[in-house]
């Protein structure tokens, strides 16, 4: 999969517009693991599953002004993706065999460096509940 076959939708008011494509992205996941046994019963540590969580950070390249989002949802980008916001979050591959969906905060944006009218950066977003 390429930078081509990502892209990061942003749905608002009813209207979902694709907001950028995506050099690269990371989903992952983990989960917590609970010590079964204490020291003083068995020489070998035993685990159970604990909690799960997962996230992911895309890394992006968008036009500075994004008209096309500001035409279509009624505000700039910046307004858009304020962090702290939560998101409804679907990925899925290319051919849209498959998908996973939850929903997730916006924990963090980077930008990295400007050039004319582009930006690049990432953003890393916290799942909140299940991904399924």
């Amino acid at each position: 999969m390429t930078g081509k076959d990502i892209l990061i939708f942003l749905t608002y008011n009813d209207t979902t517009v694709g907001i950028t494509a995506c050099k690269s992205s990371e989903l992952t996941g983990q989960s917590d693991l609970i010590e079964k046994a204490s020291s003083s019963q068995q020489k070998w540590r035993e685990y159970i599953a604990g909690r799960n969580e997962w996230g992911f950070t895309a890394s992006y390249i968008v036009m500075r002004a994004a008209p096309s989002v500001t035409n279509q949802i009624g505000g700039t980008l910046a307004d858009l993706l304020k962090i702290g916001t939560k998101f409804g979050v679907t990925i899925r591959d290319v051919a849209n065999t498959y998908s996973l969906s939850g929903s997730a905060f916006l924990q963090q944006v980077k930008q990295t460096y400007t050039v004319g009218n582009l930006i690049a950066g990432s953003f890393q977003f916290k799942g909140t509940g299940a991904l399924t």
